[in-house]
Formats: C-alpha cells, structure tokens, sequence
C-alpha cells in the first residue's frame, strides 16, 4: 500500500538526477510486453481511460482511522456515562478527580482524533476515484485531480519517470509518474502518478509500455490485450469488485494473498464506506467534447463489453 502524493507531491522543486536517469521516452519501445495490470476503465481509437495509484487498496486507510477515531469516542463516552451515575470506588477517588481525569483525557486525545477524522477524509468525502485520459487523437492528457479540477497538458510536454514510492517492510515499490515541467524544463510544477504500484521495475515499465503504444502505435495491440474494463465509467463499483480489487494487490503471489486476506477483509469494510460517501468524477464537458468516439470505432471497450464470465481473482 503506497499513499506517496495522496498528501501532495513536493513540487516547485528541480528534476532530480534519479528522475533524469529514469526517464522514459515515448518514443522508446520498452523491452517489457506491454500489460493493463487491471488499470483500464474504457478504450477506443480516440482516448483511453486509466485508474489513479490509489484506487487499487482504498478503504485500508479509512478503515484503519476509523477504528481508531471509534475506539477514542467508545472509550471517553463510556467514562462520561459512567461519571453521570458513579459507582462507589469513583465516589471514593473523587468525583472532581474522576471529572478533571476525564477533561484531560479528551484534551489528551482530540488532537489524535482530529489527524484520524483528517486521514479519513484523504478517501472518504470525496471521490470514488481519480482517472487519467490518455486522447490519442488530439495528443492530450488529462488528469483528475485530487480536489476535483482537472488538469490538462500536451503529452509531448510531460517528463515521464519511474517514481520510488515509501518502502513496507523493507521493500520498495515503484509507480510512473508524470511531472508538469516550467518553461525552463527542469523545475517540476505538478506530479501524477499511474494507477499500477509494484516492487517490481519491470512490471511498472510494462504498465508504461502498454498505455505508450497506444498513443504512440495505435490502439490496436493495447486493444488485443484487453481482457477485462474496471466498469466505474460514470457509476460507482460493484461490491464484490472491490474486494476483488483488494484481493488482486498482491496479484501473483497467492501465500501473501492468503496471509494478507484478514487485511482485505477489514480494508474491504473499509471501502464500502468510502465509495458510499463518495463522488463519481465527472469529466469538464470541454474534456468530453475534445474526446468524441467515431461512429463505428472497432476498438471500443468498456465494463459493458467484459465477458461474462470474466474472473478477477486468478487472473
């Protein structure tokens, strides 16, 4: 679980040699085959639509905080309640002992229950997810921002890096980023990242390679390799989805999904009630004008063209 940028990438700042050393060229063709990694919501000649990095585990922070914020109400409400009818031992500790106790208690742990209402609302309020269009046709991207507006920018004119994301339990993960340069190519202005986060470089560099040749190559082979669309285009995810999605973080690695699965359990909890409160995006309608699908596209794909029996757990 990498929540790198869910706070805000550092930004106003130089390139730094590790990114210029890791850049990726659009116009390089990858050694790595090129795979979705269960990252597309819909695709046609014209555009295609990708998830953001932390849509994968949502619900593991809300569900961690909100134990956490419930466990502090529990616990002060029961005290208060227990001091409205107090029994013999409060009456022999002092009753404005047992008040002053319970005062400096709250105070003790407002602050701690402020930071959990906080990170709460880092997934929950606000919304389902955070897609990224890729429009082959008119060379843009365009990124949903985390506060709801939308950023828009020439896809010759992003800095495509791998980024190293936080290290869990001594290993580190990886993601591609996206950075908005200044003028003078070298100032970083505004960072994104794709929605595949791995240990494995090579697995982000064939997430790269697969959006990469579509807009460079055509929506042809990306099309092909298609098997499954996330369907959350306008409308909020199926349930089981969600646990599947959760399932799927430690996609190939079935002793750690075993392992792991009481923990997606608890962040699948979690989700329901951060996809519940939240919104689904909305794409500016300048966005959607600049992104028509041609009549007879043979290269549409969405949730509406999955197969039926399209399996996510072993995929």
């Amino acid at each position: 679980m990498e929540y790198a940028g869910l706070f805000g990438y550092k930004v106003n700042r130089p390139l730094t040699e590790e990114e210029k050393e890791l850049k990726l060229s659009p116009h390089d063709r990858q050694a790595s085959n090129p795979f979705y990694q269960l990252s597309v919501i819909k695709m046609n000649s014209s555009y295609l639509d990708l998830v953001d990095k932390y849509y994968a585990w949502k619900g593991l922070l809300t569900f961690a905080t909100s134990i956490v914020f419930l466990g502090i109400v529990l616990f002060l409400s029961a005290l208060f309640i227990s001091l409205l009818s107090p029994n013999e031992q409060q009456i022999r500790t002092g009753l404005a002992t047992m008040w002053l106790t319970l005062l400096l208690m709250t105070a003790t742990a407002s602050p701690l229950a402020i930071v959990c209402i906080w990170l709460l609302r880092k997934e929950s309020f606000r919304w389902t997810h955070y897609p990224i269009r890729l429009n082959r046709k008119n060379r843009m991207v365009y990124v949903f921002r985390l506060d709801g507006t939308v950023l828009s920018v020439p896809w010759k004119e992003v800095f495509f890096t791998l980024g190293r994301g936080g290290k869990s339990m001594g290993i580190e993960s990886w993601d591609v980023r996206g950075h908005v340069l200044d003028k003078d190519r070298k100032t970083v202005l505004e960072t994104f990242s794709f929605g595949y986060v791995t240990t494995s470089v090579e697995g982000v560099q064939a997430h790269w390679e697969y959006f990469r040749r579509y807009m460079e190559e055509g929506p042809r082979e990306p099309w092909e390799l298609l098997n499954y669309c996330l369907p959350i285009d306008q409308h909020k995810e199926p349930s089981i989805l969600g646990l599947q999605k959760l399932w799927l973080v430690m996609h190939g690695q079935i002793f750690f999904q075993i392992l792991l699965s009481p923990i997606f359990l608890m962040a699948w909890i979690g989700r329901q009630f951060a996809m519940a409160t939240c919104k689904t995006p909305v794409w500016p309608i300048e966005v959607e004008e600049a992104c028509t699908i041609e009549p007879g596209d043979p290269y549409v794909k969405d949730g509406r063209t999955n197969p039926p029996d399209a399996g996510l757990w072993f995929p």
